[in-house]
């Protein structure tokens, strides 16, 4: 192998112009396989949603799906387009602080208190409890998630202020079918997963032959008699009016998000996910992204 030693004496004025000349153009010569070496080697399903929805900064709204995050995509997309000559489209958000409200808490932190609380929710214990004891029963079960650390104590104001979204998930058809799932030890909650994917997804310009982790963590899922998959995901984003425009905000949001956890399922079980289901805490209903 050669080995290139350089003295001072490389860059003097006396040097002859043509060997500085040569000197200079191998130290700037462009990098061997370059795509490769800038393809991502991790990335969160919320980074890669994130990444599609830039233009639109829905990242302001977004739950904490995921707990981990390795590169940052924001940072190296914003590399990817400083190289190629273009102001970094990320720079609004990277720099935006996130939005509080009046009890200092985020849109992150309000997400994580409720996927906190509907795991552990016993939902047995409080659909077996008369219509007008419901209440009472979800402030019980709050107040022992809190005490034993399930929970942080500043959940409080946020489960309080949905305790009819939560009652109205467990009135569901959805719910019940959780149920019926969890009584036969086949549902899942809060999975988190790490998938290999061809970095060739993320964009054209890298190679096939390239593997980029994606990470994610699964709200919910179970399997029926029919042996397929049922894949909920929980939102609690601030919906508008017209069920049509509710729709197709969600699809727009999370569709590419569900896409991913349903095929690390398939990948890890080998069984069919026969429904991708997003539960729109706001609305009292599931969406089908299948249909």
């Amino acid at each position: 192998e050669d080995i290139l030693l350089l003295s001072d004496s490389a860059f003097d004025s006396d040097s002859p112009t043509a060997r500085v000349e040569d000197l200079v153009a191998l130290l700037c010569d462009d990098l061997p396989y370059r795509p490769a070496a800038e393809a991502p080697a991790k990335l969160t399903v919320s980074e890669l949603k994130r990444a599609a929805d830039r233009e639109s900064l829905l990242v302001e709204n977004e739950q904490a799906e995921d707990r981990e995050v390795g590169l940052s995509f924001e940072s190296w997309i914003g590399k990817k387009e400083k190289f190629e000559g273009r102001q970094a489209e990320e720079m609004a958000l990277t720099l935006r602080s996130a939005e509080t409200d009046n009890t200092g808490q985020t849109a992150a932190d309000r997400g994580t208190h409720l996927h906190s609380y509907l795991r552990f929710l016993d939902l047995d214990s409080l659909i077996s409890k008369p219509e007008g004891e419901r209440l009472t029963e979800l402030d019980r079960q709050l107040d022992q998630m809190i005490e034993k650390l399930q929970l942080a104590a500043g959940a409080r104001t946020t489960i309080k202020a949905e305790e009819q979204n939560i009652l109205a998930y467990a009135d569901s058809k959805l719910a019940e079918r959780v149920l019926a799932a969890e009584k036969e030890g086949r549902v899942y909650r809060e999975m988190p997963f790490t998938m290999a994917v061809p970095a060739s997804e993320l964009s054209q310009d890298y190679p096939e032959d390239e593997l980029t982790l994606v990470q994610g963590m699964i709200d919910l899922w179970f399997t029926e008699t029919d042996n397929r998959v049922v894949l909920v995901d929980f939102k609690s984003d601030r919906l508008p009016e017209d069920t049509v425009a509710q729709d197709k905000m969600m699809r727009r949001r999370y569709a590419l998000q569900l896409s991913y956890y349903a095929r690390a399922i398939e990948r890890a079980t080998g069984k069919k996910v026969k429904e991708k289901l997003i539960w729109l805490l706001k609305a009292g209903r599931s969406l089908d992204l299948e249909n």
